[in-house]
């Protein structure tokens, strides 16, 4: 553990003075850089500060979430060499569709019955899509209608609507659950929005 005036970047690395800034400061802020700017590594610095300094001190954890898995894996690692495996540890780093899945899987029972997956689902292949739709509504649809159904704001679901019928049979059909990254996502982000013990744990 350091002082926070003691830090410097590992490996090293000299920071320019936006670069510094991104790191100090306990603002949050926005970095936009094209590709192959160290974007990454400064996320990497930037935790490796948190950690060092005490300022992110055990039990808490950081969170890091990325759109691609490998862009995932490579900051988990970068951060673990620079502080070490037992630190590195509390250092989560996961893809948008993997944290929803997290939090759907870990609160599910918090969801509104009628918005409640089986503990068991499955992920949804195009063609499971397209049966349920045609159980559903009684005809083949074009992929884009599926895709449609699947994007509602569950704020603000209408029950005599097409979009809650067919979620309501991939999520209850007679025999199994079926769900879509697009649906765990929706359902991830309305746990968090209306529980707040959730929320407390990850924010």
């Amino acid at each position: 553990m350091m002082n926070k005036d003691q830090w410097k970047p590992s490996n090293g690395i000299v920071l320019e003075s936006n670069a510094k800034q991104a790191i100090f400061t306990n603002d949050n802020i926005l970095v936009q850089a094209g590709p192959g700017a160290g974007k990454t590594e400064l996320l990497a610095q930037k935790a490796s500060y948190l950690f060092q300094t005490g300022l992110c001190p055990a039990p808490f954890n950081i969170l890091a979430i990325s759109f691609k898995r490998d862009a995932a894996e490579n900051i988990k690692d970068r951060v673990s060499k620079r502080v070490g495996k037992e630190e590195g540890s509390r250092f989560i780093s996961k893809t948008f569709d993997a944290f929803a899945k997290l939090i759907v899987d870990r609160f599910y029972l918090v969801l509104p019955k009628d918005l409640r997956p089986r503990p068991q689902y499955e992920i949804s292949s195009n063609s499971t899509q397209t049966k349920i739709y045609e159980h559903a509504f009684g005809y083949v649809p074009d992929r884009n209608a599926v895709n449609d159904l699947l994007k509602v704001d569950l704020n603000d679901i209408n029950p005599q609507s097409n979009n809650y019928k067919f979620w309501k049979y991939m999520l209850m059909g007679e025999e199994k659950t079926y769900l879509t990254f697009e649906m765990i996502s929706r359902l991830a982000l309305y746990i968090i929005q209306h529980n707040k013990y959730v929320r407390h744990a990850w924010c």
